[in-house]
This record gives C-alpha cells, structure tokens and sequence, in this order.
C-alpha cells in the first residue's frame, strides 16, 4: 500500500497526541475536588512531599553537623586568644609595667606615681583599667557573638535531627530512632565583684568553657545523627514513590506542556495519515514519508520531558533558550556577510562574469586565515573587540560576536561551493539576454543555488550551536556547558544525559526544517 509508513506513522503519533492531550486535561484538573484524578493526586502528591521533606531533612541535619563543628572551633579559638591576652594585661596589671611608649601606658605609669606619692587615685584606677583593657574587651564582645553562634547552631542542629525523625515517621511510622541526647550547659564562673583584667580573664575562661560545652553538645549530636541519618536513608529506601505517583504529579505539574505537545504531535499526525501523498508529491519530504528521523526526534524530546523535572526543569528550559539566543543572531548576522563574501568569491573567481583574481585572491586569504583559527582561540583573541562592539566580554550576549567572527567565513565557503554548482549555461544565457551582473546574482546565481544554500544554512546553524558549548569560557550558558558542568565537574550525570538529548533533538529539528525548505525551493523537482 502506498504511503504505508507515512500512515503507520500518523497513526502511531496520533495515539501519542490522544494519550498526551487525555493525560494533559485530567492532570490539569486533578487539583480540584470531584475530578477523575483529585483523589489520586492528593494521595501521590502527599506521598511525594513526605519523601521529598524526609530528604531535605537529612540534608539539612548534614549541613547542620559540618556547620556547627565549625563554628565550635572557631568560638574556642577565639575565646582562647582572648584568655591569653587577659592573662598578659592581668600580669602587666599587677606588675605596674605600662609602657610609658604609649599614651594609654604613660596614663597608667602617672597614676601609679600618683598613687606612690599618697594621693588617692583608686576612683580614677577604676576608671583606668576599661581604657587600659578596651582592646581586649572588644575581643571579648566578638568571642561572646561567637560562642552564642556556636550555640544557636547547636540547637539547630538538635531541631534538624528531630525534624528528620519526624519526616521518617511520617513515612514508616514503625521506624525506630535512638534518643536525642540532652543538652548541657556550660558551669561557668561568676563575675562578682571582680574589677579589670581579672574581670576580662573569667570573662575569656567563660567563653572558653562554654564553647567547649557547645563542642561536646556538638560531638554527641553528631554520634547520634550517625545512626538516626542511617534510619533515615533505610525508610526513604524502602519507601520510593511509586512509578504511579510521579507520573500523577508529574502530569499535573506539566499538564500545559502535555497539552501542548499532544496539540503540536496531532496536527502533524493528521498530515500524515490523511495528506501524505501532498506531504511527498508537492513538498518532497521522504524524511516525513519514512517517518523514522522525525519519530525520533519526538523521542528524544518525550525522553528529556520526562526526565526534565523540578529545578531541572528550569535549567533545561533556559538552557535552550540561552542555546537558541547564541546560535540564531549568530546565524544571521553569519549570513549578512558571509552571503555577500561567498558572492563575491564565485563572481571574481577566473572564467565567471566578473573575473578580478587579486580581488578573489585577498577576499580568499582573509576567509581561510579566519576559518584557520579555532573558536576557543578566537574567543580570547576577540575579548577586547567584543567588549567594545557588545560592550562586554563576558556572558552569554557577547558570545554572539566571536560566533558570528567565526561563522562568516564558514559561510562565504558554503555559499561559494553553493553556487559554483549552478550550471555556467543558465548564467550564460543571463549574459547573452543583456543582464546586469546584479541581475545574474539577484535572478539566477541565488535562485538557482536555493536548495543547496538552504542546506548548507541549517549545516551552519548546527556547526555554530556546536561552538556554542565552548560559550561558558566567556561567561556564556547554554545546554552544552550545562552538559559540560554538571557531567564533568558536578558528576550530575542525569542533567548531563537531558541536556544532550535536547541538543540532539535541536539538530534533528534544525536538519528537518532545512529538508522541508530546501526541498519546497527546489523549483526543478516539482
């Protein structure tokens, strides 16, 4: 039967819209009460948030245990330093050893003269020791902010670990956790009646105590959370989210997605099941006959929205429009010179309607010592030009200028190799009916050479998002430094694997949209 695999593949793809655009209006609706899908979505959607919370909160105790031992041994630190330095100013104190060097010191030496020819200094000793001290003092002031930090993280903490018990509970309510230890709190020493640098060093020995204390208190929590994290990591293992639940609440939230792609997919399944023979006689598209490279294409696009979820989900989406805002501008501005270059390139060249070979021969030069260069290299040699053309180097807008630097070139040669295959009889009749140069370019070198520029447009528009993955040594985004960052550095292999199907799924969409204008511009087949 004629047109058997264009059917086979309408019908194929039309099931695939029926399914997505019923999937797509249910889980739309599933949020409201008395739908087919609210019972069901509440359910996947409670089991959902109580997993999803037990792992945050075995997050967040983990980030909570490394921060507080930090901030433990940062408040002894601080608290000991202060010590040593009370302990000095106490020695220095009781010795009457102020350094006369100093205006604080020859203070402290003058009252002591004061006090050994019989005056009565002790008022002013008093207020002498806070002047003496003042240094000090402020260290204590930033120990004690220290220490209280030390502390509040302990206490987090405590409520982090509670808080993942909680979370496992909810999910395995037999699960069972060890007992939170109590905790204590520092025996410290009383200030009294205690006056300058002694009152500053029970102050320092204080702080040193209490963030010893916040230590311990930090160290127990850690051997317990040891075991409660393991707990936690067994409930969350052996209570998954169903398969079902995912796709419930995956549906709801992409549910305009779905709708859609299930809109997009029936239009074309209707071109093919009911208008193949138009698909293949008037457009020449054996790519939509076969059915096989598009089929594909929506694959790859099905497989990265399925696994595309969350904040990947944002990341994939403005990957591809950072790729896509690299690449077309490029593209174009690639073809605004580039097409005149390539021009120029045939015309000039020995034999044609305009031979000049020193002109062909410069414009040749400067293509080829471009196209030499490699994009990474040409980048960093363009920093300061781009810079001064995008007004910055660095990001994903200014990487449009080295792409187009690199495209042109790229470009001339494709449209030169375009056009050297339009037959010299056609540009010769042009000549012998009196037409211009302008003429033989405007109506028979392009018209002719249509197909293959098309083609040779949409080969150049995949090379240049291929260079784009190369954008983030400029600041640039886009899926391929996504791929690049999260596989090589982050060994997040999942968003690596969704970001490489995309770009697949963006080359197969630029090739079929070039065979479907090349093929409807190329007038000799019809």
């Amino acid at each position: 039967m004629r047109y058997s695999k264009s059917r086979l593949c309408g019908a194929i793809l039309l099931i695939l819209a029926a399914a997505l655009l019923a999937v797509g209006v249910l889980a739309a609706r599933a949020d409201r009460e008395g739908t087919s899908l609210n019972a069901p979505y509440s359910a996947a959607l409670s089991e959902h948030d109580a997993l999803v919370a037990a792992e945050e909160a075995a997050a967040s105790v983990s980030e909570n245990l490394e921060r507080t031992a930090k901030r433990t041994a940062e408040a002894i630190s601080e608290a000991e330093s202060c010590v040593s330095a009370a302990t000095q100013a106490l020695e220095t104190e009781q010795a009457g050893d102020y350094d006369p060097e100093t205006d604080v010191g020859l203070l402290g030496q003058s009252i002591l003269e004061a006090e050994a020819a019989g005056a009565d200094v002790s008022a002013i000793k008093d207020s002498y020791a806070p002047v003496f001290n003042a240094e000090l003092i402020a260290a204590l002031d930033n120990a004690l902010t220290t220490v209280k930090r030390a502390e509040s993280a302990v206490e987090t903490t405590a409520e982090a670990l509670q808080s993942a018990i909680d979370a496992a509970l909810a999910i395995d309510p037999t699960a069972s956790f060890p007992e939170l230890p109590a905790l204590t709190e520092a025996d410290t020493t009383k200030l009294g009646d205690s006056t300058g640098a002694q009152r500053q060093l029970t102050r320092g020995e204080n702080y040193v105590l209490r963030g010893q204390t916040a230590q311990s208190n930090a160290e127990a929590l850690s051997d317990a959370a040891a075991a409660i994290l393991e707990t936690v990591g067994a409930v969350i293992a052996d209570n998954p989210v169903s398969a079902a639940s995912r796709l419930i609440v995956f549906a709801h939230t992409r549910a305009a997605d779905l709708l859609t792609a299930g809109a997009l997919l029936a239009i074309v399944a209707a071109v093919l099941l009911f208008a193949p023979a138009w698909l293949a006689n008037k457009w020449k598209l054996p790519l939509f006959r076969k059915g096989f490279w598009f089929t594909l294409t929506v694959a790859l696009l099905a497989a990265a929205l399925h696994y595309a979820s969350g904040e990947m989900w944002e990341l994939m989406r403005q990957g591809v429009f950072d790729t896509l805002y690299m690449t077309l501008p490029a593209t174009f501005f690639s073809y605004v010179l580039g097409l005149p270059l390539g021009v120029l390139l045939v015309i000039t060249s020995p034999g044609h309607i305009r031979p000049n070979p020193t002109l062909n021969s410069v414009v040749g030069t400067v293509v080829n010592f471009l196209r030499s260069i490699p994009f990474i290299i040409l980048l960093v040699m363009l920093f300061d030009v781009t810079r001064i053309v995008m007004g910055s180097a660095i990001g994903t807008r200014a990487v449009i200028f080295p792409l187009f630097v690199s495209a042109f070139p790229y470009v001339a040669r494709i449209v030169e190799g375009s056009l050297n295959e339009v037959d010299r009889g056609v540009i010769e009749a042009a000549q012998s009916m009196g037409s211009t140069t302008w003429q033989i370019i405007r109506k028979v070198l392009i018209p002719e050479a249509m197909p293959s520029l098309i083609n040779g447009a949409a080969i150049c528009m995949t090379t240049i998002l291929a260079y784009t993955a190369m954008a983030g040594s400029a600041g640039g985004d886009g899926l391929g430094k996504i791929a690049i960052t999260y596989g090589l550095n982050y060994r997040e292999y999942d968003i690596m694997y969704v970001s490489s199907l995309l770009l697949v799924a963006l080359v197969q969409i630029i090739q079929i949209a070039g065979g479907i204008l090349m093929r409807a511009a190329d007038h000799r087949k019809k």
